[in-house]
């Protein structure tokens, strides 16, 4: 402590000057502080709203510090986050151009199957007009058929009728045979 001592006695001899070594015990800063005359020098009060500023301004450092830690942590979390979201964005672009693709071929099925279904559709609107033409043809041939066996029936019957037994023509065609197998 003698160094204390010394400056403090320099103190004394030179008012100009203000020593900090009586400040530097709690104590001694706390008396000359709170417990001084009105007398004092001004430049005391000044030299301890120095104190003050500075003190507050040491304060202001940490809090800033201390917030800039804080920024920088969230700073290094958002950009782990923002990786992570690029991330997960191009695997979502890539599934979004894969589904893109897939709803291209469906189109492109969906759109040949429309044409074939079409085609399909036409044909079975010919098949249909095709099949009522011959059920209608089939009708005319069945009538046809029914009217040819009718009238061959008819036509048998007076055949029958002209040339069977007990017919006039029947007993002339037999005595024609028996005179070529006489002859």
């Amino acid at each position: 402590m003698g160094t204390i001592e010394v400056a403090s006695a320099r103190s004394n001899n030179q008012t100009d000057v203000l020593d900090l070594a009586e400040y530097s015990n709690v104590e001694g800063f706390m008396h000359k502080i709170f417990y001084k005359d009105k007398s004092s020098d001004p430049r005391l009060a000044s030299t301890f709203a120095t104190l003050l500023e500075i003190d507050e301004t040491t304060n202001l450092i940490e809090s800033a510090s201390q917030a800039i830690g804080a920024l920088s942590s969230r700073c290094e979390i958002l950009e782990a986050e923002l990786i992570q979201e690029k991330s997960d964005r191009s695997e979502q672009e890539s599934h979004i151009e894969g589904l893109r693709k897939m709803v291209l071929e469906f189109r492109a099925k969906h759109s040949a199957m429309e044409a074939d279904t079409k085609a399909l559709t036409h044909r079975c609107q010919a098949a249909e007009g095709r099949v009522a033409e011959l059920e209608q043809s089939q009708k005319v041939a069945t009538l046809r058929a029914t009217k040819a066996e009718n009238l061959s029936n008819k036509l048998q019957q007076q055949v029958e009728a002209a040339f069977g037994r007990g017919s006039p023509i029947r007993s002339v065609m037999e005595s024609v045979k028996l005179q070529q197998a006489a002859e």
